[in-house]
């Protein structure tokens, strides 16, 4: 929240110097003209602005051959001051746009602008080309266009709709001219100029906005009335949008239902259908749909003409059934004499469902089969969705017991018995049960969840997850439909026994339950045959169910599974984790550096940063170290990492004299920054002095070149020159390291073929003739005549992650090779976001290279990441890589994006009109993987409005995307979302609210009907401000609720009060995330009944817990019980 706003919100004042308000020239002008008359002059009106604010000069001038269309907006403004700016968004011959904006403080009338002169000069005489145009601007049609010739240069028809939007200005411009390229954006990509919105749209024929007839229908009325005939309203369609009709009849003997929609739809255009769903001459039932666009009001039907005709006399037969339509209930049915050939009462519910339509009608009556299928089958009737439902005694919401619980209790409290409260379901769902019980030495802990669920039924089963004398688990679950109130579970009795007593064994473990931390639990003796120790955590997670529950205790066994794989119990999601300490995320040294230093300067010390690692990964030191005489390079990696643990190891890759390679590798988790490697001491000595031999070598280590490397002798026994690239890569490390020094072989092997050190991977080249001796000759590349054994298998996975997360790739079997073959493993990641595709193979190959590692990145982030490995090597199993880390640690880490951070929130009125600022925010580096987001959210209410907003870093997986969410439409209470996402630095940079507002549809006139509603939003649980006002035509009922929302950098719950089209506790049509705002909503008194709760008290609910429980009574409301 901003610092502006706290102070209001605490209730403060601050008293701040007065600002004086401007006036300003003021009024708005939209023209046709032809070009011979400009340049145009005008004089404006005058206008009184808000304190602070400042005036403005907006104009677009568009030239189209003969003709010049021109718009202007002049007056008050909150935008900051800049100098007068021309631009030219589209240069001539042929259409041309340029515009002129001006926003200014320094004195009143400033805003000065009087004719076209800065923006208009005489056009020069063009020459004409072998393209002719028609050259319109209207607001009505350009079907009477004349058609010029284009200038040289224009080989295209421009055809589209600008649409204009401003205060006092809402034009839809048709144009048509020449252009110099085929594509719709004659304004250039331009979105606002000034105070005018601008947007166009193309086709063959321009854009036209519908006028379709509007209303809404559902009646009963006796056979003898129709045919019924209606008179509607109309309703003004988005662009592209069509008319539609949808209508349903049902006869049922002496009764009809009729069901009726008619407005706006995006469907596709289709001929009148008239459908028979059901034939006979007990219940049938008729539809009538059609999709239009050829004209205003083409959704033209008035009556039930079409889909009724006057029923033939049927002959009785033997069945009697009640006959009903009703939206209440059918208990005083009529019982009618079915028609012949109808041997089955039909009892059943149809729910019929659209805009402004939420009916559901009971229905009895006469048919010829025993189904519930009155529709045949049909879900949807044009803009209608229908579905039915049907039991012995019509369609009914259970009622369930409903309550959580999670209690430790001493083993001789048990068994435990408990009352709870009641809850309304959804149509269809049932009721359960679901109940878990851990018994631990002296300690118990229960945890229930009782409610409604979409679960399937089964019956009561008791499920024994783990059983012993120590730590044992149990669970109850149930799902019932028959009977409200069938989740009857109100003991543990059902699920525990009295233990017997038990022989004490050898083993001593702490024993403890605990949401906080056990560092205080008990020992006690274990029972014989229990000779583990078992710490770990539980979660738990289910409706008002969040408990990370630290366990310990005695098992029979050293493993992690005390809930012997189980994953759902119920209601209940369950998971564990398991180390020493419990489960703790650890914060690891972290860094990576590489450097060529003296030998004379060692041992070195280093000092690093931190690093806060996932749970359950560990921390890495990873250090290679290389002496060539007098020079040391030294490459080190600190952070964390997914390996096992292991003690340090230290590792002689190849001793010296000469060239020689020492490294040392550890990781654990026993401890926060347990990787203290701070120095060379463990791997580096100060070696023996050496006896010099005969051969001389140049001595180099480079990322450049060693064209300058000095040459030394090389000391007795190194016979040979080294000449190589040595390519290392890990995070932060990606280095090509070119090796020259004195080594006792000729071979390109200088690191044993080793590919991992740690976190580093590793791998080397050398020149393709050998490696070079003082002699000018070259050693051959040494190849044995024996065929090689290497591994051989393939690899194929799709999964999340794979970029982030290194695959197992060694436990394949070996193969004995061709002569003349080597050994060659190959790995190929393609990376789309949600998924990767990782594919691998190893085996032989008669490739002519025979000792090199490649890297390749085809494709680089931002979009599809393509990479690969390949290696070939001579030597016996050489392709022995472990895992894909030797992709991974070589790809590109992408840099940290940054994004504009903060929030805003504004209470006041019209801010579905007024767009407030938006982009006085500082920018925050993101973590990686995080994206820039922007949301807000607006609710009105017609006196005030709500406007909430955030920007900030986000980890969702849509990195580009903008979704513009109408979740509540007026004529009621109107709510209303834009979220963006982006990948780019600063892309969160709308500058106003008017990235949502230019989206609503604009309301009509408002008319006064003829209920009465509160109308408030505001902070806090209730609504203490709220005025009365007269509900628009359509609406049928009060809303009164809350809206908690959170996240984005704001937690705040708001109360709402306003008119709605239809009964519904959810103003945004039960959506739970919006952008980055998470969002719960509920009816007024739900949201006092929680706060009662957080205060400590106990509400009416809660007493029967008091009743059943004795000293566990406050865990239904909310407060710890230890």
């Amino acid at each position: 929240m901003s610092f502006i706003l706290l102070p209001a919100l605490l209730g403060l004042t601050l008293m701040l110097p007065p600002m004086e308000a401007l006036t300003c020239q003021a009024g708005i002008w939209e023209t046709v003209r032809k070009t011979s008359e400009m340049p145009l002059s005008w004089t404006a009106e005058e206008e009184s602005c808000k304190d602070g604010w400042g005036c403005q000069d907006s104009l677009m001038l568009i030239e189209n051959g003969p003709e010049v269309f021109l718009v202007l907006s002049k007056g008050c403004t909150q935008k900051e001051d800049h100098e007068a700016r021309i631009t030219q968004h589209r240069e001539g011959p042929g259409l041309s746009v340029v515009s002129y904006t001006h926003v200014c403080r320094h004195k009143n009338l400033c805003n000065d602008l009087s004719s076209t002169s800065p923006v208009w000069t005489l056009p020069t005489s063009a020459v004409p080309g072998s393209v002719r145009c028609p050259v319109c601007f209207s607001e009505e049609g350009c079907n009477s266009a004349t058609e010029l010739t284009c200038p040289v240069g224009n080989t295209h028809c421009y055809n589209g709709v600008l649409k204009l939007r401003g205060v006092g200005i809402h034009t839809n411009l048709k144009v048509q001219g020449c252009m110099s390229q085929a594509a719709c954006n004659l304004l250039n990509e331009t979105q606002e100029i000034g105070a005018l919105s601008v947007r166009e749209k193309c086709d063959s024929d321009g854009v036209k906005a519908l006028t379709c007839e509007f209303g809404r229908l559902t009646i009963v009325r006796k056979a003898s009335e129709l045919p019924v005939r209606w008179t509607v309203g109309q309703e003004s369609c988005k662009d592209g949008w069509g008319c539609q009709d949808s209508l349903m009849l049902i006869e049922n003997g002496p009764q009809v239902f009729l069901a009726l929609s008619k407005g706006c739809t995006q469907k596709k255009d289709h001929e009148a259908r008239i459908t028979q769903h059901r034939e006979g001459s007990g219940l049938s039932v008729v539809s009538y749909t059609r999709v239009c666009r050829h004209k205003n009001f083409c959704n033209d039907l008035t009556s039930t003409d079409p889909v009724w005709t006057l029923p033939t006399s049927a002959v009785p037969g033997s069945v009697q059934c009640p006959v009903c339509f009703s939206e209440e209930s059918c208990e005083s049915a009529t019982e009618l004499t079915c028609p012949i050939g109808h041997t089955h009462c039909y009892n059943g519910t149809l729910q019929l469902r659209g805009v402004g339509i939420f009916t559901d009608l009971k229905v009895q009556g006469c048919m010829s089969q025993a189904a519930c299928n009155l529709l045949n089958d049909t879900q949807e009737i044009g803009a209608l969705s229908v579905s039915e439902k049907c039991d012995s005694d019509g369609v009914q919401a259970l009622t369930c017991q409903a309550g959580t619980l999670r209690a430790v209790r001493k083993t001789s409290e048990l068994p435990l018995e408990w009352t709870t409260g009641e809850e309304f379901c959804k149509d269809g769902w049932g009721c359960q049960d679901s109940l878990m019980l851990i018994e631990n030495g002296p300690q118990v802990f229960l945890t229930f969840i009782k409610g409604c669920t979409q679960k399937e039924d089964h019956e009561a089963r008791v499920t024994q997850h783990r059983e012993g004398s120590g730590l044992s688990v149990v669970s109850y679950t149930r799902v019932c439909r028959h009977k409200n109130l069938c989740n009857d579970l109100s003991t543990s009795l059902p699920v525990w026994t009295l233990p017997t007593s038990e022989v004490p064994g050898s083993v001593r473990c702490p024993v403890c339950f605990s949401e906080e931390g056990c560092k205080s639990a008990t020992e006690l003796t274990c029972p014989i045959g229990h000779t583990h120790c078992y710490n770990g955590v539980l979660q738990l997670r289910g409706v008002g169910t969040f408990t990370d529950l630290k366990v310990q205790g005695c098992m029979s066994q050293a493993a992690c599974n005390l809930l012997n794989d189980t994953q759902e119990i119920g209601a209940l999601s369950v998971s564990e984790k398991c180390d020493s300490d419990g489960v703790q995320a650890l914060t690891c040294h972290s860094g990576s550096f590489s450097t060529v230093r003296n030998a004379s300067e060692l041992p070195l010390r280093w000092t690093f940063d931190e690093e806060t690692c996932k749970e359950g990964w560990g921390c890495q030191d990873s250090l290679m170290l290389i002496e060539n005489g007098p020079e040391v390079f030294l490459a080190l990696s600190k952070g964390c990492t997914q390996k096992e643990d292991h003690e340090a190891r230290i590792t002689q890759h190849r001793k010296g004299p000469g060239l020689s390679v020492v490294s040392y590798t550890r990781v654990c988790r026993h401890k926060n920054f347990c990787n203290d490697l701070s120095s060379t001491r463990p791997v580096w000595t100060l070696p023996p002095s050496a006896v010099p031999g005969s051969v001389r070598c140049p001595v180099c280590f480079s990322e450049e070149g060693c064209k300058s490397a000095t040459e030394l002798t090389c000391p007795v026994g190194n016979t040979h020159c080294y000449n190589g690239v040595l390519q290392l890569r890990g995070v932060g490390i990606l280095t090509d390291l070119k090796v020259q020094g004195c080594m006792s072989q000729a071979a390109c092997n200088l690191l044993n073929d080793t590919q991992e050190i740690g976190a580093l991977s590793v791998s080397e080249k050398c020149d393709s003739v050998g490696v070079p001796r003082r002699d000018g000759k070259a050693v051959p590349n040494l190849q044995s005549s024996a065929p090689l054994t290497c591994q051989k298998g393939i690899m194929l996975q799709i999964k999340e992650n794979l970029t982030q997360n290194p695959l197992p790739w060694d436990t394949f079997p070996t193969v004995t090779c061709d002569l003349k073959e080597v050994c060659q493993e190959t790995l190929l990641l393609i990376d789309l976001g949600p998924k990767s595709l990782m594919v691998g193979s190893k085996g032989c190959s008669k490739t002519e290279t025979q000792n090199s590692t490649t890297i390749s990145i085809h494709s680089e982030p931002p979009g599809v990441l393509v990479a690969s490995y390949a290696h070939f090597c001579s030597s016996d199993g050489c392709n022995r890589a472990t895992s894909s880390s030797v992709l991974l640690n070589s790809l590109p880490r992408p840099a940290p994006l940054t994004c504009q951070k903060g929030i805003m929130l504004q209470i006041k009125e019209n801010l579905t009109q007024n767009p407030l600022p938006w982009d006085t925010f500082p920018t925050v580096t993101c973590d990686l993987k995080e994206v820039c987001q922007e949301t807000l959210l607006l609710i009105d209410v017609g006196p005030k409005s709500l406007m909430v907003g955030s920007k900030g870093c986000s980890k969702t997986e849509t990195q580009n995307s903008t979704t513009i969410s109408i979740h509540s439409e007026p004529p009621g209470v109107l709510v209303a979302s834009y979220a963006h996402f982006c990948s780019s630095d600063g892309c969160n940079r709308a500058t106003s609210s008017s990235v949502l507002l230019n989206s609503l549809p604009r309301p009509a006139a408002p008319v006064p009907g003829g209920l009465q509603c509160p109308a408030c939003v505001q902070f806090g649980v209730s609504c203490s401000n709220s005025v009365n006002i007269m509900c628009p035509p359509g609406t049928t009922h009060c809303y009164n609720g809350y809206l908690n929302l959170k996240g984005g950098g704001l937690s705040s719950i708001f109360s709402i009060q306003g008119c709605m089209v239809q009964p519904s506790s959810s103003l945004l049509n039960h959506t739970k995330n919006i952008g980055q705002f998470i969002a719960s909503e509920g009816p007024e008194n739900e949201e006092k009944e929680d706060k009662i709760r957080q205060s400590g008290a106990v509400p009416v609910c809660c007493l029967a817990w008091v009743v059943g429980l004795g000293i566990s009574l406050a865990l239904w409301c909310g407060i710890t019980s230890h």
